[in-house]
């Protein structure tokens, strides 16, 4: 950023911290030391730079030129046009350890130092300066770079082969940064707010007692989300980097017009277009939770411009209040998405507290008790609870789509029974490596060495002549592989940077995000972040080659100039980041004949609540379905005389695939010998879907909705049995100093 940027952001920060703290906001003192503090660090760094340790530097060298030619105007707009670029590599004060050292110093001083509030001022101004800098770096690069380049090279190579424990440290060091500049901003607010209080926060009379204690799981939750919030923007932000304009994360709000026409009914009341209603609205989880969160906070606003704060304490007016935010996160999170009554629900109760201490600050509105806030973080904690508790209650998988392969393999010569093991061990073989290798490729280097399992048995036989056999009419093995998808998400924001640039671990193509899932064919106002060429996508990186094989030929266009493309939403990020596990398997079912077998193969992702083919689970089968080619091209007594494949979705359940479930639909056939799908496959495939080992799977988007209204209820119940407890001041006060005598 510029020095009058940093400036004025020095100055807003001054100001701000001034009016919350209700003190300070004339007295001059308080922005010059702003302003010195939030410049210092570029009044010495940059002229050094420039003159003393870095004067060789190829643009110092060029402005230099620039200078005795054009003068100091063109001289200072090309250094302004190199700082934009963010060109000027190994400023000696802007590095990650510096940072570091001011943290640890700025929070020991915060706790323990005697010190005028200026001093602080300035601290955090300086604090503020570098996080800016390195969010201006991130903003235009995409990652922090610069600031790491102190870092031994044998450093390099060690974070390198974290794997994706790596993200899980830097989170820690990042959460650590956020902790000290809220500590030291609190601590000259605070002293700002008490000009009688010039000690350190940790001999302060007023907050060295446990009640403060309480208040922690309240910053807890918030920070965890607002983290999330930064986490799903920084995502969003870098992808739209790499991926270009054309090509960026799309804030999806097609969901909205949906809504209203079947509000206005428009769309007829039935349940298939209240399928499609929830549908369109499952694809929009982000632009509902901004609903709901904007839905929450102004109704707690409006309520205290209503009311006043001294009636939300009447008992009636209370449950209301507590009650109602809660009752609004639980009936989205129940019928539309967990992921929008969780955020929703906590944002937009962060949210109105964060608008109703600026409003209570200006006079227009009653600034809310502490313990109520409290309460109110409190009822969003409970809801958040009472909906994970709703979603153990309520067990149920949801089948999108999976792809399908089918092999038919027949024994090209006389040979025994023991053919048929054969078969067995070239497809437990093929599976195996196919994990292996696509691993590889997507994640790297596992310390996973079998990815393989094979399922007990019920029952088998031995005859007193021949080999063991299986009892029953098919042989099933399955390979796993998984991830965490908040943690590939982290990995891609926080270290796909200097921090892995020798890493060896993170797979062929460097660490990718979770790739895009949702599919539809490529129309003037649609652009994609993947295409679909061939029987290969290609992700449409400005910095990276990655082209992905997948199992099938692309279908053929309504018009010969339109793609299949996948696209990835704001509102994928936002759910991945409340993934905890993903896993990609792949079910083999061999069918023995005569003279042939027939194997067939399911390959899926899944998660506690829906299976799905996204593009990992393709290449995973395209893998596998490659090594059993080669496999079998090898055993002089094996010859693959049919192979077919296909992706099989279900429209009126998979969310992922609404822009192409229309276009499919009008394009179907019946399937027949000719149409590269013969029926005999498909019965193959379909006895293949009905023996996987899933259970209470939901076959549409309403099949579950009566048991939702029955677990949704029970959470008004319990809501409204809480709310019917006094929980007043004085009973809170009361059970505090109960607490504090035990303690």
């Amino acid at each position: 950023m510029k020095t009058h940027e940093h400036a004025l952001i020095s100055l807003a920060y001054a100001a701000g911290i001034s009016f919350l703290a209700g003190n300070g906001m004339t007295d001059p003192a308080i922005y010059i030391a702003a302003l010195v503090g939030g410049e210092i660090i570029d009044l010495i760094d940059h002229p050094l730079y420039h003159l003393v340790y870095n004067r060789d530097e190829p643009h110092v060298s060029q402005a230099r030129k620039i200078f005795h030619e054009k003068g100091i105007g063109a001289a200072w707009k090309y250094l302004n046009e190199v700082e934009d670029d963010r060109q000027f590599k190994g400023l000696l004060l802007h590095n990650v350890f510096l940072l570091s050292l001011l943290a640890i110093l700025g929070m020991l001083a915060a706790f323990v130092l005697s010190a005028s509030v200026y001093l602080f001022v300035g601290i955090g101004a300086l604090y503020l300066h570098m996080l800016t800098d390195i969010f201006g770096d991130f903003k235009i690069l995409g990652n922090a770079d610069n600031w790491l380049w102190p870092i031994p090279k044998k450093w390099i190579d060690y974070f390198g082969n974290m794997g994706t424990s790596l993200a899980g440290y830097i989170m820690v060091w990042s959460g650590f940064i956020q902790l000290t500049f809220f500590i030291i901003t609190f601590r000259w607010g605070w002293q700002l707010a008490k000009p009688s209080i010039t000690s350190g926060l940790l001999f302060n009379p007023t907050l060295n007692n446990l009640t403060v204690l309480a208040y922690i799981p309240l910053f807890g939750l918030a920070a965890y989300h607002l983290n999330l919030l930064m986490i799903v923007s920084a995502g969003a932000h870098k992808y739209r980097l790499e991926m270009g304009k054309n090509t960026a994360v799309s804030f999806s709000i097609g969901s909205l017009n949906t809504v209203w026409e079947f509000i206005r009914r428009k769309l007829r009341w039935n349940r298939q277009n209240f399928e499609k209603v929830l549908l369109r609205m499952q694809a929009d989880i982000a632009l509902w939770a901004v609903f709901l969160t904007a839905t929450i906070a102004s109704i707690l606003l409006i309520l205290t411009w209503f009311w006043g704060n001294s009636a939300l304490w009447q008992p009636q007016q209370r449950v209301i209040f507590l009650l109602l935010p809660v009752f609004l996160a639980l009936l989205f999170g129940t019928l539309v998405h967990t992921t929008v009554g969780e955020f929703g629900g906590v944002w937009g109760i962060l949210l109105a507290w964060i608008l109703n201490w600026i409003f209570g600050r200006l006079g227009v509105q009653a600034l809310w008790d502490i313990s109520l806030g409290y309460l109110l973080f409190g009822t969003a904690a409970g809801a958040w609870l009472l909906g994970l508790l709703g979603g153990i209650i309520f067990r149920g998988q949801s089948r999108m789509s999976m792809v399908a392969f089918s092999l038919q393999v027949n024994r090209t010569s006389k040979l025994d029974d023991g053919w048929l093991h054969d078969v067995i061990m070239i497809s437990h073989q093929g599976l195996q490596q196919g994990y292996e290798k696509m691993h590889a490729v997507l994640y790297g280097d596992s310390t996973k060495s079998n990815f393989v399992t094979l399922p007990s048995t019920d029952m088998m036989l031995t005859p007193y002549r021949g080999r063991p056999i299986l009892g029953e009419e098919y042989h099933h093995i399955l390979a796993k592989d998984n991830y965490v998808p908040i943690v590939r998400e982290h990995n891609y924001v926080l270290c796909d940077n200097r921090l892995t640039s020798t890493s060896k671990r993170v797979g062929q193509y460097g660490l990718l995000p979770v790739l895009p899932r949702q599919r539809g064919v490529q129309i003037e106002k649609l652009h994609g972040d993947m295409q679909w060429e061939g029987s290969k996508y290609h992700w449409l990186s400005k910095k990276r080659d990655v082209e992905i094989a997948g199992v099938m030929p692309v279908a053929a266009g309504k018009k010969q100039d339109h793609q299949w493309i996948l696209f990835k939403t704001y509102s994928e990020i936002l759910d991945h980041l409340v993934t905890r596990k993903s896993t990609i398997q792949t079910d083999i079912f061999m069918y023995p004949e005569l003279d042939h077998v027939t194997i067939c193969g399911i390959t899926r992702e899944f998660t506690s609540t829906k299976e799905y083919a996204t593009v990992e689970a393709e290449a995973y089968a395209a893998k596998v379905v490659f090594e059993l080619q080669e496999l079998f091209k090898k055993h002089r007594g094996f010859k693959i005389t049919q192979q077919t494949s296909a992706r099989f979705f279900y429209p009126r359940l998979s969310f992922y695939d609404l822009d192409l479930a229309e276009w499919i639909q009008t394009s179907a056939i019946l399937p027949s010998s000719d149409s590269g799908f013969p029926p005999q496959e498909l019965a193959f495939i379909q006895k293949s879907l009905n023996k996987l080992p899933t259970k209470n799977l939901i076959p549409n988007a309403t099949a579950d909705f009566r048991k939702k209204l029955t677990i949704l209820a029970g959470q008004y119940a319990i809501i409204a049995l809480i709310g019917l407890i006094p929980l007043d001041p004085a009973l809170l006060n009361t059970i505090k100093n109960i607490v504090m005598s035990l303690l």
